[in-house]
């Protein structure tokens, strides 16, 4: 078994033959590699693009009395249940309610410099929390009249 001493004796000498343009090739590989793994890190999952990638914002005035059923259905897509109850149809729609694209593209360039100045460190607590703040899951319940017109829209559940 080799002691301390002997190994790091060796590593001295080995050290000592290494010429300056031994170094700059090293370390031209070496910050070629970490470039490449930052990329990587950055292209598979990191905040910036999650952030991107969130649910867009719903339109909520489409909600407004005196609107058309086809229009709800145009904004908040297809009700998960329909039924009619004395002569009024009665909706429920279920939704993620995400970000506006302001607000995606401002916390993607927040992530992009905590990345910068942490040197991606940042991503252990920006990508977790882009997976967990990804909007909110709504459900409503809308009444329209023989008009097929919105008379009453309730918010039966808004949760994460």
């Amino acid at each position: 078994m080799f002691e301390t001493k002997q190994v790091l004796g060796k590593l001295k000498n080995w050290i000592g033959k290494i010429r300056k343009d031994d170094t700059k090739i090293i370390m031209k590989k070496l910050i070629t590699i970490v470039t490449m793994f930052s990329l990587c890190v950055q292209l598979t999952g990191c905040a910036a693009v999650t952030a991107i990638r969130q649910p867009g914002q719903k339109n909520l005035q489409v909600l407004n009395h005196g609107m058309s059923r086809e229009n709800v259905i145009t904004h908040l897509g297809a009700p998960v249940s329909s039924e009619k109850e004395n002569g009024k149809t009665i909706d429920i729609y279920q939704f993620k309610q995400g970000y506006s694209g302001a607000n995606k593209a401002s916390r993607a360039v927040v992530h992009i410099a905590a990345d910068f100045f942490t040197f991606f460190i940042w991503e252990i607590i920006g990508w977790p929390a882009e997976l967990i703040f990804n909007g909110n899951n709504m459900t409503v319940k809308v009444t329209y009249d023989q008009d097929k017109r919105i008379e009453d829209a309730t918010f039966l559940k808004k949760e994460k």
